[in-house]
Parts: structure tokens; sequence; C-alpha cells
């Protein structure tokens, strides 16, 4: 029952609600032990247009595709979930702000020729140091503030705010 309610049924990855339970364990673990977790938001581009031109079924292919290449190119560690229609949380332990770079770097590109429909996605990526007070909620925040501005950059761009409020943007094949 608990793996039933703590899975997103389209998808098989995570649901919001154990997202939150993983992201608070991964925060707390850093506090105690050392080192840094970082926080990744994305967004499937167009998702409502996808629906529009192959129905629901198109979208939800879309949706199930992204979470397949999220989960292929993730270590076993990272913990994907889905949050809402086509918006992905992935909570990455031990993951410096340099190293999450490399992570979105690596997943950003989704398009593939087996795939069933061309995607892009907006990212956005917040880290937490050791020793912040309310680090869960200010992790979603700056992640969910860096995914819009991704997607207010013209979408398909990776933003990563550093600990020190600075954001650094990427857009597809840089």
């Amino acid at each position: 029952m608990r793996a039933v309610s703590d899975t997103d049924e389209l998808t098989g990855v995570a649901n919001r609600r154990r997202f939150e339970l993983d992201l608070a364990y991964a925060v707390r673990y850093a506090d105690r032990y050392g080192g840094a977790v970082s926080l990744m938001m994305l967004d499937i581009d167009g998702l409502h247009a996808i629906n529009e031109a192959l129905g629901f079924a198109g979208g939800d292919a879309a949706i199930r595709q992204v979470a397949r290449r999220l989960l292929a190119n993730l270590r076993c560690v990272d913990r994907v979930a889905r949050l809402d229609g086509g918006e992905f949380a992935i909570v990455m332990p031990a993951t410096s702000c340099e190293q999450s770079r490399a992570v979105a770097a690596r997943i950003h590109p989704l398009v593939g020729a087996e795939d069933a429909v061309a995607l892009t996605i907006s990212v956005g990526v917040a880290t937490h140091a050791r020793g912040a007070e309310g680090a869960e909620r200010a992790l979603v925040q700056g992640a969910a503030e860096a995914m819009r501005d991704a997607k207010s950059r013209g979408r398909n761009v990776v933003v990563v705010a550093d600990p020190s409020g600075a954001r650094s943007i990427s857009a597809a094949g840089s």
C-alpha cells in the first residue's frame, strides 16, 4: 500500500508526497553529515500544445518519455518525482552546485531518435548548503524561481541558482 501511495500512477516515479519526504530526508542528512543537496525542477515545454495536437494520450506519452529519460540518466540515489502535469523534481543528495550543473547539462537534451514526441524542457536548479534555516522551502522556492526564469527566457533553457543567489543560464546545445 505504501508503494502505491508514494508512486505516480502514470510514470512510476515518486509522487509529490514522496518528493517532500525525500527532500526533507536529504536536507537532514546533508546537515548532519556535511555536504550539499541540490534540487532540480523541470517542466515540459509546450505540453498543452502536445495535448491539443496529439490528444491526452500523446501528452501522457510525452510525460512518460521524460520520466524514462530522467531515470536513465541519473544516479540510483537521485530521486525523481512527478509533481503535476509535466512538472518534475529531482532530489540530488551529495550534489554541489557545480555537480548539479553537470547533471542538468546531461539531462537537458531530451530529444532522441527513438522518442515518440520531440520535446524540450525548462530546468531550474538550486543547492542547499549545510545549516541554512528553512532549507526545504528555500530549495523548492529557489529551484521553482530558476525554472520560471528559464521559461521566461524562451524555454529550453537551464537556469542554475548557486547558493550565493547568482544565476547562470545555458540554452539548448550550450
